[in-house]
């Protein structure tokens, strides 16, 4: 059984954190991708010509915000997540698609 709660708080969490930062006349200031529980991925979704495609990971939705020239998925992992494939469901107006994901081992710092 897959542990919803915990990332659904993840993903809240980090949300909730990126707009406590604050937005700059366009321009956020992402987490680094790290692979591995307790980390972060991030997903280069295509050109922000358009509307910002919405997505979701575990059947959670996720933040997707506009980073320079292009949308970009940010996903939290949660810390129980197990290493393996991992998949990102992205909707835009015009189509549909999945992004894979390759979790890494804990990493202990």
């Amino acid at each position: 059984m897959k542990n919803r709660t915990g990332a659904s708080r993840t993903v809240a969490a980090l949300c909730i954190g990126l707009c406590a930062v604050g937005f700059r006349a366009g321009a956020v200031d992402l987490p680094q991708q790290r692979l591995a529980p307790g980390g972060v991925a991030r997903f280069a979704l295509g050109a922000a010509t358009g509307p910002a495609p919405k997505a979701s990971f575990d059947g959670l939705p996720v933040l997707v915000v506009q980073d320079g020239a292009q949308w970009t998925a940010v996903v939290g992992l949660a810390l129980g997540a197990m290493p393996g494939h991992a998949k990102l469901d992205v909707q835009r107006a015009d189509e549909e698609f999945v992004q894979g994901l390759q979790r890494g081992h804990r990493v202990n710092s």
